[in-house]
């Protein structure tokens, strides 16, 4: 679905990616990975062309995605910020932003608009709040309007920079089993995550970064065989079996003295 090929970025004078090559399959669910400022944000930015690479190919369904444009491409791509402006629109209006790919000027929504967009809501479980003020609501009820916005794109792909965020633990554990749904139904889902645990039993494949560049991807089984996240993270990933699986947790390498 998406491919890329030895993709560089910087900032004026400041290199955030290097050399990043990484293969994004329908069907799946990639979580990256990596400590604050490594350049997982940026690199989500990249692939949607927010932020220009130095060098390197992205290529969304086998097209450049130079080639699209911003209107194709995000009829391709969703992807959802992880900071975001707070408008004064009801919850509904701001679920129908994610249909502005699809709408020629003057926006007029026709009747699939609406419908996908409750679709949407029903799926994160806010359709009662569809007439509601945006900015009236908790940060955790925010951004599950901001999650069903990305959702009534409905694209191919989409990408998820820290959805749990402001979410508790009950809803960071449906996103997550939603993301696993959007999957099933062959869609290729990216999410950032912070949460290694989560990150671990979510993933289909686990990508790790630091310093701007892709270390190491495979499954999660592979990656914490490695000794990766350890060696990244500077701490212990540990696991225990449970009739579900496996579940993991991290200690800390610092001994006190």
């Amino acid at each position: 679905m998406i491919k890329v090929e030895n993709l560089s970025l910087s900032y004026p004078g400041h290199p955030v990616l290097s050399g990043v090559n990484l293969s994004i399959p329908a069907g799946k669910v990639t979580v990256i990975v990596g400590p604050n400022g490594c350049g997982k944000s940026t690199f989500l930015k990249a692939l949607v062309s927010i932020c220009p690479c130095d060098s390197g190919t992205i290529l969304v369904d086998g097209q450049n995605i130079s080639r699209y444009s911003t209107k194709e491409l995000a009829r391709k791509v969703a992807y959802l910020a992880q900071n975001r402006q707070v408008p004064d629109i009801s919850v509904l209006r701001m679920v129908l932003h994610g249909r502005f790919p699809y709408l020629s000027y003057p926006r007029r929504y026709k009747k699939e608009d609406f419908s996908i967009a409750y679709e949407a809501m029903e799926q994160m479980g806010i359709e009662d709040l569809a007439e509601e003020p945006l900015n009236a609501l908790s940060g955790g009820t925010r951004q599950k309007v901001y999650i069903a916005m990305a959702l009534a794109q409905d694209t191919p792909a989409i990408l998820l920079d820290e959805p749990t965020t402001f979410l508790d633990v009950a809803h960071q554990l449906q996103m997550m089993e939603h993301a696993r749904f959007l999957a099933e139904k062959g869609k290729a889902v990216v999410m950032v995550l912070h949460d290694l645990s989560m990150a671990m039993q979510t993933a289909d494949q686990l990508a790790v970064m630091a310093e701007g560049r892709l270390l190491r991807c495979g499954e999660p089984e592979m990656i914490f065989n490695s000794g990766c996240l350890d060696s990244v993270f500077g701490i212990r990933v540990c696991r225990f079996q449970t009739p579900e699986g496996w579940q993991y947790y991290y200690q800390s390498n610092h001994k006190r003295a």
